[in-house]
């Protein structure tokens, strides 16, 4: 019988990691959807999922013909979203979402068209943050869009030192802790990092 996986228990456990008690609610997860444009062959890497309430959300909304890479950390997430999203477009990786262009690279998947993140910028510092989103840049196609939602803006600083197009497109007031969207493209004329 499969072990029983505690959002709120993670969350005690490893806080930076997890980075708030409660998982994305539906209101938050219906504007982060609403961002990502279908197109068949599409494909989207998502970072730190959690128990996948968004990467369930996102299958919804892609075409037959795409791609979802979901990276977890957390062994335990990564392992109840193998257990409970079956669906023959998602590959679940448990590794750091820094690594994900290795595996684009490695699926031969070329760039991604969207990156969608969950990772908790807050609870890391900036060094850690603008190594990760130099990642995010690194493994984005040219006009790649990167979605990310935060419950503080505190590392808005170094989202703007690495992506030149990229504004706050929704504050949701009703997620548990209310949380803001912010949205980045990596323009075309823009080298990978």
């Amino acid at each position: 019988m499969p072990k029983k996986t505690s959002f709120f228990i993670e969350a005690l456990k490893d806080f930076k990691r997890v980075g708030s008690f409660f998982p994305s609610q539906p209101a938050l997860i219906k504007k982060i959807v609403r961002l990502v444009k279908p197109v068949n062959g599409m494909v989207i890497v998502e970072l730190g999922a959690g128990k996948g309430p968004i990467t369930k959300a996102l299958l919804e909304k892609m075409p037959a013909k795409s791609v979802l890479l979901v990276f977890e950390v957390k062994e335990e997430f990564a392992d109840y979203i193998q257990r409970n999203v079956k669906d023959k477009r998602v590959r679940v990786i448990c590794d750091d979402a820094r690594n994900a262009g290795k595996y684009l690279k490695e699926m031969k998947l070329g760039g991604a068209d969207y990156v969608v993140s969950a990772i908790p910028m807050g609870t890391s510092n900036a060094r850690e943050n603008l190594q990760l989103l130099l990642a995010i840049k690194k493994m984005l196609k040219a006009g790649g869009v990167y979605i990310q939602f935060q419950y503080l803006l505190s590392s808005w600083r170094e989202v703007k030192k690495v992506f030149g197009k990229s504004k706050i497109v929704s504050f949701v007031a009703n997620n548990v802790p209310p949380a803001f969207i912010y949205q980045c493209v990596k323009e075309r004329s823009e080298s990978a990092v």
